[in-house]
């Protein structure tokens, strides 16, 4: 089935984020949030703060992978001459504990930001295409979705505020 790009109009906060990250349990198996070292740090230096760097250890025990690359679902870092950055993309499982771990540490979507937290809490389907994108920096973020799957969220939340864009190429 086709999916289609739903842009989140108003930010899940409270008990609506927690609600779903508990939804997502039924699409996706994996998340990713990411690290954006600067242009002068070493090849395994961190931007994260002490808090930051905490939740990735918590989070340990769901480690999948750590990617270093220019982009992420929503995000395609800028060429500047003589600059080489990469983002660090962690990737995790999403199951129950997990989940429990995101919804402790934040109680809205866009609390996904440098420095507090890693950028740009992004939740994963089984084949590895974003469900859930999130540009916490620009208080931006959409659903990839099918037309069911999108019928089924706001018959779960009606209270999040979605918008269809246009289908996903």
């Amino acid at each position: 089935m086709k999916r289609e790009i739903y842009d989140i109009t108003s930010e899940p906060k409270g008990e609506l984020y927690r609600q779903l990250l508990t939804v997502a349990l039924r699409h996706c198996d994996e998340f990713l949030f990411v690290d954006v070292p600067g242009p002068n740090y070493g090849e395994n230096d961190t931007s994260l703060q002490a808090g930051a760097r905490d939740l990735v250890q918590e989070l340990r025990p769901h480690f999948v992978k750590l990617e270093k690359s220019k982009s992420w679902p929503g995000t395609i870092l800028s060429e500047h001459p003589r600059v080489d950055v990469y983002a660090r993309i962690h990737y995790f499982r999403l199951d129950l504990r997990s989940v429990a771990i995101l919804a402790r540490v934040a109680d809205h979507l866009y609390a996904w930001r440098w420095p507090e937290l890693p950028t740009d809490l992004c939740l994963l389907r089984p084949d590895g295409d974003a469900w859930l994108v999130n540009i916490a920096a620009d208080e931006e973020s959409y659903f990839q979705v099918t037309k069911e799957e999108a019928e089924e969220l706001t018959r779960i939340m009606p209270e999040l505020k979605v918008k269809r864009l246009y289908p996903q190429h």
